[in-house]
């Protein structure tokens, strides 16, 4: 696990479903990544689970298992450079979600 992931983060996305910031907290969860995420707007998120997840250089590459009208897996992809980032989400049906403008804040 490379603790250069580690941290708050925050990015921004604009689909026609939502346009708003979300955060990502990405912390060690006994040698594997742990993930809590805050939206903006929602109280109260779906369950996900975050797996099979691939280090790249400067990259974390992973599935996602999302409890939203019924079970939904997503692809996730996210470049870092530095304290930014910028991010992909692949979900059936809605297609792809980009995160823009992202940067570490913690």
């Amino acid at each position: 696990m490379n603790t250069k992931y580690i941290g708050k983060w925050h990015g921004r996305a604009d689909t026609p479903f939502f346009k708003g910031s979300a955060y990502v907290d990405i912390f060690d969860n006994n040698g594997e990544y742990g993930f809590k995420v805050e939206v903006q707007g929602f109280d109260k998120l779906p369950k996900f689970t975050v797996y099979n997840i691939i280090e790249g250089e400067n990259s974390l590459k992973g599935t996602a298992d999302i409890n939203m009208f019924g079970r939904i897996t997503a692809e996730i992809e996210v470049h870092f450079n530095g304290d930014t980032f910028t991010g992909e989400i692949r979900l059936p049906v809605f297609g792809t979600v980009q995160i823009l403008d992202g940067r570490k804040v913690s």
